[in-house]
């Protein structure tokens, strides 16, 4: 399910980009961060919070 908090900080960025345009960073990082976690099957932040990744593949950082 997707959290409130990584949609947020996506739309948040996006937004931001119409105003100052190097904040596109912000939704580049959230998209970079899901693309990293699917391919090395990892965690990277702030991909364990983010839409789009089912529970079988979300790994706990904490015990790893």
């Amino acid at each position: 399910m997707c959290s409130s908090w990584s949609r947020g900080l996506l739309v948040a960025g996006i937004m931001a980009s119409f105003a100052v345009h190097w904040m596109v960073i912000v939704p580049l990082w959230v998209i970079t961060a899901q693309v990293l976690t699917r391919t090395t099957h990892r965690s990277w932040w702030p991909s364990t919070l983010a839409c789009g990744l089912s529970s079988s593949r979300r790994e706990d950082p904490v015990h790893e």
